[in-house]
């Protein structure tokens, strides 16, 4: 009885704590809009380490910070809980693989309310398999764990699960033969299934590796818009892919576009009703702006500027070599291409591009981006200390961001040398700035440098 009773005590709590969550939640790049855009007026560079955390993993996936506290996944499933004050390790939690699977890189956890989501991958010869774990973000207890709900995309460390209004969405993909794509919606109390929607199956395709879904609260219902692409391609295309939004209480399909298919790590993001993203497809190979309850495209580019990130102005991010760029947001006319590193000695590297799979992040008027050289395979220039393929072009920079038309470089204005490359993407929180680093495994915590 004592037993039943505790239970319910349980599901009383776990109700009045997503009941208060819908303002309470932590995701990847800012927002549910994906916008990358942090409401924080103390951080400006030259900024400084203020701790250092070592891992015994590896990063692609980016921090987020909820309530005082970091939650980041590394690549070998294990997710870490720090004091983003003083970098202390107050938890971890290590998922294990079952028989002879074998983990793939985990999305980036989504925080709502009292409680974390990660979704996650093993794959075998034989069967590929996902799983959605809800952890107490008190002390990383389990609280549920949904199984056989399909696979995060692969090489995807880039996108978080959406939550909404009690629901947690996410997209995922179940291979057999042949591959079915499915948004799907969970209760975030106890992981039970409300609906599902489903794409596919896509003959001879082998998964996804690009997409992610946003939501748009403009109009009642609100509305969930995404977009995703195939592994499989032809001449660089993907074989299959499209963009698509459905209503986020029940599924309803409201349109679908096959013309705008995700590349590899582009996610969507949105602000006010357009919605922009990187397409690889064949009728709009660069980066596409469309409206949001038509999927009709509004402009598009065909320079391969992929990687967005959102202000009231601009769209602005990085392009398909790595540069950065920024354009008009409401009519794709170009404003600056490139940075102007001329502050800066990169060696062998200056002049040449920078790469990575991260975003830019943008806080108090200034954009910050980390980034690994794309010339990486280079041990004559390798300074002593630092990883053979790290060169000296990797690190974490910061950029003034424009506030007119005027076209012209972005002056980068700081710059931290890391020990490997930044697959990650900045988050921001209290006057402070927080990444991971790829194969050195560290989490860095960077604060005002005055």
């Amino acid at each position: 009885m004592r037993s039943l009773f505790n239970m319910m005590l349980f599901v009383l709590f776990v109700r009045v704590c997503l009941a208060n969550a819908e303002e309470r939640f932590s995701r990847f790049h800012a927002d549910q809009g994906g916008t990358g855009v942090y409401q924080d007026t103390l951080l400006k560079p030259p900024l400084k380490v203020k701790w250092r955390y070592f891992t015994e993993g590896s990063f692609k996936g980016s921090p987020i910070i909820h309530e005082g506290r970091l939650f980041t996944a590394d690549r070998q499933g294990q997710v870490y809980c720090l004091d983003a004050e003083s970098g202390r390790l107050l938890w971890k939690k290590y998922f294990l693989s079952a028989g002879n699977f074998n983990f793939k890189e985990m999305t980036i956890p989504l925080a709502y309310g009292d409680f974390l989501y990660v979704h996650y991958n093993a794959i075998s010869n034989n069967n590929r398999k996902g799983w959605l774990t809800c952890l107490r973000i008190s002390d990383g207890s389990e609280v549920w764990t949904v199984s056989n709900i399909g696979q995060q995309a692969t090489y995807r460390a880039k996108s978080s699960p959406l939550c909404y209004k009690g629901k947690i969405y996410f997209l995922s993909d179940h291979i057999q033969e042949d591959t079915t794509i499915r948004l799907q919606c969970l209760d975030a109390q106890n992981g039970q299934s409300l609906w599902t929607r489903p794409w596919g199956p896509f003959h001879g395709a082998n998964g996804y590796y690009g997409g992610d879904v946003v939501l748009c609260t403009l109009k009642t219902p609100a509305v969930i818009a995404g977009c995703f692409g195939s592994i499989a391609s032809e001449n660089w295309h993907p074989k299959f892919g499209r963009s698509f939004a459905v209503t986020a209480d029940s599924g309803k399909l409201l349109w679908e576009n096959p013309s705008i298919v995700c590349g590899n790590s582009q996610n969507l993001s949105l602000r006010d009703s357009i919605f922009y993203v990187g397409s690889n497809s064949v009728e709009y190979m660069g980066l596409v702006a469309a409206n949001v309850w038509t999927g009709v495209p509004i402009w598009n580019t065909s320079d391969g500027t992929y990687k967005v990130t959102l202000t009231d102005k601009f769209v602005m991010g990085r392009g398909y070599g790595g540069d950065a760029f920024v354009l008009n947001r409401m009519t794709g006319a170009k404003v600056s291409t490139g940075l102007d590193w001329s502050r800066f000695d990169l060696g062998p590297f200056a002049g040449k591009g920078t790469t990575g799979c991260g975003y830019v992040s943008i806080a108090n008027g200034f954009g910050y981006c980390g980034f690994g050289h794309m010339y990486q395979n280079d041990t004559v220039n390798t300074p002593p200390g630092y990883y053979p393929r790290a060169g000296k072009g990797q690190g974490i920079y910061a950029f003034e961001v424009p506030t007119g038309f005027t076209p012209a470089k972005l002056k980068v204005c700081w710059f931290y040398r890391t020990a490997s490359n930044i697959c990650s993407t900045p988050a921001v929180w209290n006057g402070k700035l927080y990444v991971t680093t790829n194969n050195e495994g560290a989490i860095y915590c960077f604060e005002n440098d005055r």
